[in-house]
């Protein structure tokens, strides 16, 4: 393995933005889905593409571009859903199908050559730079010192919002910094798998953790590991075969979803 890293230096940093991005979106994943966000995590990993965009068009980096970008989509919805008295989902779906609109237009109206857009929507992580990493491990553990210390309060808002808000916790800025933190996530998760494939890992590791325990702490425990292990395992296969990286983890958090369904099936048949 060490000769493997020496010969392809890449590929190590490949595996550790891997590593990070898997942890990052494994703790999410599980505040994904008690709070029921998989539909947020769609419209912003999509509303990210306008931060792309603006990144290209100023010669910034558009992962930095793209999180700051999502950052304030993701604070606009939460206006939006609490001024307007409007469900969540309506929101998302206006805001970002805006977003994205507004990086195409962008796109095509700047007079220059037309970037190679298929990273952004389909992921490279081999193509990930040391400059990737200066700003996404930084990012990564700021998000997991994020998640640990809230994930109490989260949880406990996302299973009863008012009883949350009786015991003295502020509800609205909690799920605002949750929104923020998700947001954050996508664009991290977009350098892995791209645009199209990034909610992805926003929602399989925690779903295929939730078959085999409820318990919070277990489920993000077990959500980490199947993050992990998905993330570790795409790399391996499509190193070794030559396959596209984001499809093949996505393909691997599949699989580990369907062997839990039936596993699990399995285990309460026999009893």
């Amino acid at each position: 393995m060490i000769a493997l890293f020496q010969t392809y230096p890449f590929l190590l940093d490949a595996v550790i933005a891997g590593l990070v991005v898997a942890l990052v979106t494994g703790a999410f994943s599980v505040i994904v889905l008690l709070q029921r966000l998989a539909f947020m995590g769609v419209g912003i990993g999509h509303a990210a593409f306008g931060g792309v965009a603006i990144g290209w068009v100023a010669g910034i980096s558009p992962l930095g571009s793209a999180m700051l970008f999502a950052m304030g989509v993701a604070t606009a919805i939460h206006w939006a859903a609490t001024r307007g008295r409007l469900p969540d989902d309506s929101v998302i779906g206006i805001f970002f199908s805006a977003a994205m609109a507004f990086g195409v237009l962008l796109v095509g109206l700047y007079p220059a050559p037309t970037p190679d857009l298929m990273g952004f929507l389909f992921g490279d992580l081999l193509a990930v730079t040391h400059a990737d990493l200066e700003l996404l491990v930084p990012a990564g553990v700021g998000l997991l010192i994020l998640a640990g210390v809230l994930f109490e309060s989260w949880t406990i808002m996302s299973f009863h919002e008012d009883l949350a808000r009786t015991a003295g916790l502020a509800t609205g800025r909690l799920k605002l910094l949750a929104l923020l933190g998700l947001a954050m996530a996508t664009v991290l998760a977009i350098k892995m798998v791209g645009v199209v494939l990034a909610s992805a890992l926003l929602i399989a590791p925690a779903a295929t953790a939730r078959r085999w325990s409820h318990r919070p702490f277990v489920l993000l425990l077990s959500s980490l590991g199947v993050a992990v292990t998905g993330t570790l395992g795409g790399i391996a296969l499509a190193w070794r075969f030559d396959w596209p990286v984001g499809a093949t983890i996505v393909l691997v958090l599949t699989t580990l979803f369907l062997a839990s369904l039936a596993f699990k099936g399995s285990a309460i048949a026999a009893r």
